[in-house]
């Protein structure tokens, strides 16, 4: 992670069922990757980049376990972009993260 810029930031709970898993995780890295900004989550002080499938599913983000997202920046879109990660790790259902609509 680049310390020398600002990030918009969330704290979310893990509600997906099963975690972040292979399916949750391909669908966060396809969405993020449409971005071209750093966008992170953080748990025990572990990064994980969150256009790297590996990195995710590494990640060790089982349902329930507490995380932040950053997202490089600090204006509107990258809110939006947070908003829309905090919705889908909260949701409970890996497969409609609802991502269609477009930023």
């Amino acid at each position: 992670m680049k310390t020398d810029k600002k990030y918009t930031s969330l704290e979310a709970v893990v509600n997906v069922e099963g975690g972040l898993a292979m399916t949750a995780s391909y669908n966060i890295v396809k969405e993020c990757k449409k971005y071209d900004r750093d966008i992170y989550f953080v748990r025990n002080d572990q990064y994980a980049d969150c256009k790297s499938i590996l990195a995710l599913m590494s990640f060790g983000a089982e349902q329930g376990a507490e995380l932040k997202i950053l997202v490089e920046g600090e204006d509107e879109i990258s809110k939006r972009i947070a908003s829309r990660l905090y919705s889908a790790v909260t949701s409970k259902d890996k497969y409609s993260m609802r991502f269609e609509d477009e930023i």
